[in-house]
Formats: structure tokens, C-alpha cells, sequence
């Protein structure tokens, strides 16, 4: 996977991201979004890789600022939340003028992202001791014999890392003045039981990097699942809080 084909995505289907997650259903009847936002302290927030801007519904009016490179994306979300601010602005390039926030968000997108470079703005971004919060996909959970791991290995993703694949994360944040607080995986419910539910499931593997054939079988293994009268299948999404240590200079 290329960051190239993943915007190219994100323009072709813009919203896709969130289409997916707003099914997802976790323990207690959390979303992805939700999930994510419990780690937020009450202050500014700053939405990086917004999309849609779905985090803003979960963050006080007023208080969120979004931004994104895709003109796609927000577009979808001035037309699902006109009241959320956003600028368009590549992350590592945007300006915000010397403001300061309590904390920094990124849904599905950490892995896409050099992550010393992300650190190092985050520290101009965050007060001391703000919150930087990601959700991540997981490539390669230890979920042996999980209908999750059959798809992966289906579409040939299982193994496959991200841009940014994340490891040694604890240290590698260290040194850049963060101290990683928790760093957990859930399992979210999608649906799967309608053609199309499973399709949306499978374009948002990035599907034209996989040839007909990968997402065939990936189609059939979806479809045995179903007839097995499974109609959902367990997505693992990671979790990862980090805050800026108090001596941190920006």
C-alpha cells in the first residue's frame, strides 16, 4: 500500500472511512469514534487527518478544528457537519498561527504518517501535558483463525506493514518528549450480512491495489461466513494515548 493509492481512495470515495467505522459497534455499543474520544480532556481539540470530521460530534462546538489535505473528504464534511471548523492543509505543512491545544486527534491515520516528524509538530501544537490520541487498523493481530486474519490473508495483507509501521512506539516517543499512557486493542462488530455491507468492508481495504482474484476470494470468504450465520466479523482496531511530558519544549 502506497500513500498514493490511499488518497486516491479517499477522493474516489470520500466519507468511506467513516461510512465503515459507523457500523462498527464495540463493547458497551461504542464506536471506533467514541472509543477514541474518551481519552479526550476537555479544551481545544485538533482533528488531524480529519475526513469526514465524524470526531467532531464528539467534541464541544466551538472547540474542534479540523484539517485534512483532500478536497473530497471535506467536502463531505462541510455537507454532514457545516457547524466543524476545518482547514485544508497537509499535516506535516499546515500553520495554526501559534495556537495551542489539550489535544491532538487521529483516527485511522497515524499509521500513515512519519512518526518522529508528527511528534515534533505535535509539541508545538499541544500544552504541556496535552493529549495526542490515535486509532489505528490492525494488519496482523494474534487472532488465530479469525474470519478478520482469513480476510487479511486473502486480500494479501496479512504481514504487510504500513507506511509507518509503529513499532517501538514507547521509546521512539520518549525521545521526542512524549510518554506513552496506554496503548490497547479492541475488537469492533462489522456488519457483514448484505452484499452491501461486505462491500463497503472490502473498498475500504484500498481494493485497487489487489487484483481480482485477491478480492474474489475475499468476497467468498465473507460469504461462508455468512452462510456459517455469522453476520458480523471482528474488526481490531489499537488504540494509542501519548502525552507531552510537562518539560517538553515545544
Amino acid at each position: 500500500m502506497t500513500r498514493a493509492s490511499i488518497d486516491a481512495l479517499h477522493d474516489r470515495v470520500p466519507g468511506i472511512t467513516e461510512d465503515l467505522l459507523a457500523t462498527a459497534v464495540g463493547s458497551e455499543g461504542a464506536s471506533p469514534y467514541s472509543w477514541l474520544a474518551e481519552l479526550l480532556p476537555s479544551g481545544q481539540v485538533l482533528d488531524l487527518c480529519c475526513g469526514s470530521a465524524p470526531m467532531a460530534e464528539h467534541v464541544g462546538r466551538g472547540q474542534y478544528l479540523g484539517v485534512d489535505s483532500s478536497v473530497s473528504e471535506l467536502a463531505v464534511a462541510a455537507a454532514r457537519r457545516p457547524w466543524a471548523t476545518t482547514v485544508r492543509a497537509d499535516v506535516h505543512g499546515v500553520d495554526l498561527a501559534g495556537r495551542t491545544f489539550a489535544a491532538a486527534t487521529l483516527s485511522m491515520a497515524l499509521m500513515l504518517l512519519p512518526l518522529e516528524a508528527l511528534l515534533g509538530r505535535a509539541r508545538e501544537w499541544l500544552s504541556p501535558g496535552g493529549v495526542l490520541a490515535a486509532t489505528v487498523p490492525v494488519r496482523d493481530p494474534e487472532l488465530d483463525g479469525s474470519a478478520y486474519n482469513g480476510l487479511l490473508s486473502a486480500m494479501g495483507w496479512r504481514g504487510e506493514t504500513f507506511p509507518e509501521p509503529l513499532q517501538g512506539v514507547a521509546s521512539r516517543a520518549a525521545e521526542a518528549g512524549f510518554t506513552v499512557e496506554s496503548d490497547e486493542l479492541r475488537l469492533f462488530a462489522v456488519p457483514i450480512a448484505t452484499t452491501a455491507d461486505r462491500e463497503l468492508l472490502l473498498r475500504s481495504f484500498y481494493l485497487p491495489d489487489r487484483s481480482s482474484n485477491r478480492v474474489g476470494f475475499a468476497r467468498k470468504l465473507l460469504l461462508a461466513e455468512v452462510a456459517a450465520g455469522r453476520s458480523t466479523i471482528g474488526y481490531p482496531i489499537r488504540r494509542l494515548c501519548l502525552r507531552r511530558n510537562e518539560s517538553a519544549s515545544a
